[in-house]
């Protein structure tokens, strides 16, 4: 996307308000329950999938993390 910034775009923050990120959290957790990866709110900020058939079902559908 264009920016009027003079900074290199690979260099800036990227912030997300409150509600943008409750936003993108409740996509996440929509999409995993939908191919039944298994997820829990680990606290206020993360979640994590870690059991091993939901991690591997989560590469399947986006790739490992690298």
């Amino acid at each position: 996307m264009p920016t009027c910034s003079a900074s290199i775009e690979h260099e800036r923050r990227i912030a997300l308000e409150a509600w943008q990120r409750a936003r993108v959290d409740q996509l996440f957790t929509e999409a995993v329950d939908h191919v039944g990866v298994e997820w829990k709110q680990a606290n206020a900020k993360n979640i994590s999938v870690a059991r091993k058939a939901s991690v591997a079902l989560l590469d399947a559908h986006v790739g490992p993390k690298h």
